[in-house]
């Protein structure tokens, strides 16, 4: 599994914030194709897929 997260405040020495669901748990997707397609429909639909690797992180997680 995937999560999405970016530098807080694009500060990167600010550590990490996650996307989170309407419950505040940290969302999850099962690639990174799908985590990228998310954000897309969801407002950065203007970024390419460079740009959106350039603005977030994707990690995987253990589930």
């Amino acid at each position: 599994m995937i999560k999405i997260g970016r530098a807080i405040e694009g500060i990167s020495i600010n550590g990490k914030e996650w996307l989170l669901d309407d419950k505040n748990q940290i969302m999850t997707f099962s690639s990174t194709e799908n985590a990228k397609e998310f954000l897309k429909e969801n407002g950065f639909e203007s970024l390419s897929d460079d740009e959106l690797e350039d603005s977030f992180f994707y990690e995987e997680i253990e589930c």
